[in-house]
């Protein structure tokens, strides 16, 4: 199985190829990207927008979203200055360690 990620001016949009399906067309298929509350289908193209409540927060979400504990704790290593300016910007806008702090596509709005 194959991917491809766009990143646009505008949407994003990832596909993937199944190698195992018989035609072109049903080898290529669009991921769903963003599930809407209330609603079954998804949507396939997100908007390419990011909003942080802080730039330094950005550091620490990356961080925090890393599933591998051993790349995680590399990433939190070599980053320890910038998670450093990301506690003093949580604790001077009062902002709880779980308190989300990026957001994507039509959330960052």
């Amino acid at each position: 199985m194959f991917s491809g990620f766009d990143y646009g001016t505008s949407n994003c949009a990832m596909g993937i190829i199944d190698p195992n399906a018989s035609s072109l067309n049903s080898k290529v298929q669009l991921l769903t990207l963003e599930q809407e509350k209330g609603k079954t289908e998804g949507k396939v193209f997100l908007p390419s927008t990011l909003y942080a409540l802080e730039r330094e927060l950005i550091c620490e979400q990356v961080g925090l979203s890393i599933p591998d504990n051993v790349i995680k704790q590399d990433f939190l290593s070599l980053r320890a200055n910038s998670l450093a300016q990301a506690r003093r910007i949580r604790q001077q806008e009062s902002l709880d360690a779980s308190e989300q702090s990026l957001f994507f596509g039509r959330a960052a709005f």
